[in-house]
């Protein structure tokens, strides 16, 4: 596991549904741990974790 895994893992993370569910509040604690000032938002991690957390729930073609 990455050095960013196992923050996330230390940060009570570890499901990209858990991130999807991820407020402004988690954001701003999450990104103060790591120094990594608006990088959630630039890279669009909530909304990514939504999509792959839609893609796990959808059925198979």
């Amino acid at each position: 596991m990455n050095v960013l895994g196992q923050r996330l893992h230390e940060f009570g993370s570890y499901t990209y549904a858990q991130i999807a569910a991820w407020n402004e509040e988690h954001i701003k604690e999450f990104s103060a741990r790591l120094a990594f000032k608006d990088r959630f938002h630039r890279e669009g991690w909530v909304e990514q974790a939504r999509q792959l957390t839609a893609q796990k729930a959808a059925p198979a073609a």
